[in-house]
Formats: C-alpha cells, structure tokens, sequence
C-alpha cells in the first residue's frame, strides 16, 4: 500500500492516457466496420453521417457500457489474489493497456485483423497467469468469454442471413418491390429502435439516479415508433420511380446509429476496464460514470478522426454492397454486439460485422463463405493471445522495477 499511496496519481494518469489511446484505437478501428458498410450503401452526405455515428457510439459507451466492463474488472481475475500485493493489480492492468496498444498499433501498421477484445483478455489473463499463477484466473468466465468468440459471430450472420430472406420474400420478390420497401422497412427499425432504447434506459439511467419502473417498456416503444414513424416519412418523400436499394439508403443512417450504439456499448470496455481498476486500486471513491465518460470520448475521437478517411476511400477498398444488403448485415451485427453487451460479454465486434456481411451476401446469392478471411481470423486468435500474453508480463517487469 505504501507504494499505491506514493505513486498513486502516477499511476492514475497513465491509466488515463494508456486507457484514452486504446479506446482511440478502437475507434480508429470502428470506422472500418461501422462508417464503411454506412458509406458503401448510403449517398447521404459524409459530415452527416460521421455525427450521427458519433453521437450514437458516444451515447452507447457511457449508457450501456457498463456490464461488459464489469465482466473484465471484476469477473476475469481474482481480485483476492492481490490483496497482499495490491500494488501488482495496478502494474498488471498498466501493462495490459500498453500491452494493448503497442499491439493495435502494430496490427493496424500490418494490416492484420486483430481486435481490442482479444488483445485486452489475452494480456490481463495472461500477465495474471505468468506472475500469480492459475489460480488467479477465474476460468469459467475465460471459457465463457471464448464461447462467445465464436457463437456470436455464428448468430449475426445467421441473424443476416434470416433478415435478407425475408427481404427477399416481402419486400424483393413482390409484384410492388417500392411500395413493400416503404411498408416493411419501418417494422424492421421499430424493432431495433426498442430493443437499443431499453437497454439503454435500463443499463443506463442509474447513473443518473435515474428510476422509470413501469415505464421502461412503454418508453422504449414510444422510441421505437417514433424512429419508425421518421422513417416512413422519409421513404415517402422518396420519388415513386426510384429503385428499391434507393429507400434502403435512405434509412441507412438508422441502421448506422444503432451498429455506433452497440459498438460503443461493448467495445468502450476495453480501456476502461483497466483503468477503472487502477482508479479503484489508488482512491477508495470513484464515480462510476467518469471513467466510462473518458472511455467514451477517447473512442469517439478516433472514430470521428479516421471516420472520414474511411469513408471516402472505402468505395475503392472494400466490396461495394447494395443497400439492402448493407442494411440486414448492420442491423444483424448490431443487434448481435448488444445482446453480447447485455449479457457483459466482450465480443469482437469487428468479425461480428464481417460475418454478418458474408450472411447477407450469401443469402441473395452473391457470395459464398471466403476461407481466407476466416483463416485470418482463426490466425489472429491463435497469435494475438500469446504474444499479448508475453508482451503484457514483460511490461509488468517493467513496471515492478521502475516503482518497487
């Protein structure tokens, strides 16, 4: 403790920049899957489309990230097993965040589909298993954390793969594909638009002290109809002659809000896990909302920053998709990251929105299952935990020599 007492601050401010760095990396990152799939199947303008994402990722951060932060800094190690040494705590989650970010930055420099999750859980439990031992690990919530890894992935583009069908069968194959398009699509938002607003009020208005009781449910429906109602007044505003991946852009944005807001829910937790522990480990009272608010800010600086690079080369670097495509894959990830969010999950959400992209375009037919992009995820998983792992313990040295 006397070393938590005299390096205390220190050890909160690089906790604050290390943890800033990584959720900016993150958001660099989300400007891939999230502003690109928006940009590739919406003409609406590029300023436009970088707030709304922002603004939605932002809100999803502080109100739902919550669970799956909790899930990191409470749930995957044994906090008993540094009671003795408290100030280990503090030199591990150090070494995880920078663990993280040389990792990132490296990747990102290479090109390699690596995401913050698998980078944060491969150097906490790892730092944990090479200094404390196995016992230090609680390997239920590792097992359930791989699980997910997989499942989730599967789920969105079964989930795309589901919604494009049913695109197809009422909306595609009608007689009247325009005036399906404008009667179905409001249906598909009112769903989203109240699962995301229930969440949110429910994970999030405590911190606000905050308590609707009964009318949780009835606000997030009034949300959802009103998002639906948006909707149909735009598609109505729409010419009559215009073709049906024309009213799918239209309402792309939607779909993009909702893919920000889940992002934002789960991946937030990858910075403010870590620090959140450090915080914790050196002041005996902290607002659980502060760190969250930083989280969050730092990820949307890095998506707001990359956001419109990303859209503007996107068009020549990746598969254009149609509208319709792009909007059952976006809505199938989203829905996905924050189910996984609800259940303090932390997920790739990178290879989420990828699958879900190859389930939608598999099911109208236009691509089949590319072995190479899930060898590079199989490779990614494979190689990142390890040598987070290592790089993660040789920080922790660093660390333990520079302040013990």
């Amino acid at each position: 403790m006397e070393i938590i007492a005299h390096y205390g601050m220190i050890f909160v401010a690089l906790s604050i920049i290390l943890g800033l760095h990584v959720t900016w990396s993150v958001g660099a990152h989300g400007a891939v899957h999230i502003m690109g799939i928006v940009t590739d199947s919406n003409p609406v303008r590029i300023r436009t489309s970088r707030v709304i994402v922002v603004i939605s990722g932002l809100l999803g951060a502080v109100l739902v990230g919550g669970p799956v932060t909790a899930t990191l800094q409470h749930q995957l190690l044994f906090s008993q097993a540094f009671t003795d040494r408290p100030e280990w705590l503090v030199y591990s989650m150090l070494a995880t965040l920078l663990a993280t970010s040389i990792w990132m930055v490296l990747a990102a420099a290479k090109g390699w589909p690596v995401v913050a999750t698998q980078a944060v859980v491969g150097a906490m439990a790892g730092v944990a298993l090479l200094t404390m031992g196995r016992h230090a690990i609680q390997w239920y919530v590792i097992g359930s954390i791989l699980m997910a890894w997989v499942l989730f992935p599967l789920l969105a583009g079964l989930l795309a793969w589901l919604l494009m069908r049913t695109v197809f069968w009422l909306v595609l194959d009608h007689p009247q594909p325009c005036l399906q398009a404008r009667r179905i699509i409001p249906f598909f938002l009112f769903g989203v638009a109240v699962w995301i607003t229930e969440t949110g009020l429910q994970y999030g208005l405590h911190h606000f002290h905050i308590d609707l009781a009964g009318w949780l449910w009835p606000s997030a429906l009034l949300v959802g109809w009103l998002v639906a109602r948006a909707s149909r007044v735009l598609l109505t505003g729409v010419e009559t002659a215009a073709q049906v991946d024309t009213l799918f852009a239209v309402v792309m944005p939607f779909a993009g809000a909702a893919m920000a807001f889940a992002y934002g829910s789960n991946e937030v937790a990858n910075g403010v896990a870590p620090m959140t522990a450090v915080i914790t480990a050196v002041a005996t009272e902290q607002r659980s909302i502060g760190p969250l608010l930083i989280g969050a800010v730092g990820m949307m600086a890095g998506l707001a920053a990359y956001g419109y690079h990303v859209m503007t080369a996107t068009g020549a670097q990746r598969h254009v998709l149609a509208s319709a495509r792009g909007f059952c894959a976006i809505l199938a990830a989203a829905v996905t990251v924050l189910t996984a969010t609800r259940m303090g999950l932390p997920v790739p959400t990178g290879y989420i929105v990828t699958v879900a992209v190859m389930g939608s375009m598999k099911a109208s037919g236009t691509a089949s299952l590319d072995f190479r992009v899930i060898g590079a995820i199989v490779t990614s998983w494979i190689v990142t935990w390890p040598v987070t792992a290592v790089l993660a313990t040789l920080l922790f040295l660093l660390f333990k020599g520079l302040f013990s």
